[in-house]
């Protein structure tokens, strides 16, 4: 377990967590926590796992936070290539979100390690819990 960063925004977690958010529509939650404060920063429902929703919760936090000094999240390959390691910036072989990052000077730690993410994961298990019940309360039920 990783030790909890003391500034705001030195490190935000980010994931997806997929679960049936509403009756038996599976949507994709994509999520950024602030470490230091457990606060949620930007939240944004998919169909599916994708860049865009990585897109845009990053943009939310760009927007209303500024620029983080680091992320931390899994080793799905939006946010990286095993074949980086011999690559420079000038290669085809970087993520697109490697390069929205290099540009914005945001360093990335990935781990497959389920106690690293354990603040983000406790996070789903609690919307998970009360999600769908505010978005049954407020009559949403479609993705839009």
């Amino acid at each position: 377990m990783q030790h909890r960063k003391t500034e705001f925004g030195e490190r935000l977690r980010t994931d997806a967590s997929v679960h049936y958010w509403i009756k038996e529509e599976k949507w994709y939650l994509h999520g950024f926590i602030d470490d230091a404060t457990g606060k949620i920063l930007a939240l944004y429902f998919d169909t599916k796992e994708t860049l865009m929703g990585y897109y845009n919760i990053i943009k939310k936090v760009l927007l209303n936070y500024g620029v983080p000094k680091e992320l931390l999240t899994d080793k799905r390959t939006v946010f990286w290539s095993p074949k980086e390691k011999e690559s420079d910036l000038h290669s085809d072989t970087l993520t697109q979100y490697k390069f929205l990052r290099h540009n914005l000077g945001i360093k990335l730690t990935t781990s497959s390690v389920p106690q690293t993410k354990g603040r983000i994961e406790r996070l789903w298990n609690t919307l998970q819990d009360r999600l769908p019940k505010e978005l049954k309360e407020n009559n949403i039920s479609t993705i839009n």
